[in-house]
């Protein structure tokens, strides 16, 4: 494996079991209280990061569409819940992407990696090597947001 796509993957092993803890004791309704404002709730970090998971994959050839991945993109902050799916189809899914993922990294070619990332992402590498390593620090930021929420929600510490 390819040593930088290495790192990443053991970033991405990390947090696959952090969130799955950070959600595991949220009801829906739970997951859609905010610290405050347009603060980011549980239920849309868990399906922001399944969705860049997803999205992520498909860079790298798996085929995964979600027919809400409009609803976690960047920027999008979430009033009317009813549109959303519920916890337990995000996890499904991040079930189902996760274990893809992680063999993509695995097996992903050389050439694939340094071919030009689809997307701009604000690292100086701009190859598919760059993508894969800026989204693995994407997710553990909001790794990090998920153990603050919990501890401000008043659910045990994700961490320690």
């Amino acid at each position: 494996m390819d040593p930088l796509v290495n790192q990443s993957h053991q970033l991405y092993s990390i947090s696959t079991a952090l969130v799955e803890k950070a959600v595991r004791d949220f009801s829906d309704e739970e997951a859609t209280r905010r610290v405050e404002g347009n603060s980011n709730c549980m239920l849309w970090l868990f399906g922001h990061l399944a969705s860049v998971r997803c999205s992520l994959a498909g860079m790298l050839g798996a085929k995964k569409e979600l027919p809400w991945q409009p609803l976690f993109r960047k920027g999008a902050t979430g009033t009317d819940f009813s549109e959303y799916p519920k916890l337990s189809e995000i996890k499904e899914v991040w079930q189902d992407i996760t274990p893809q993922l992680l063999q993509l990294l695995e097996t992903a070619s050389g050439e694939q990696l340094s071919a030009p990332a689809p997307r701009d992402y604000p690292v100086p590498d701009k190859s598919m090597r760059g993508a894969i390593l800026f989204l693995a620090y994407h997710e553990s930021y909001h790794v990090g947001q998920m153990s603050y929420l919990r501890k401000c929600l008043g659910k045990d510490n994700l961490v320690g």
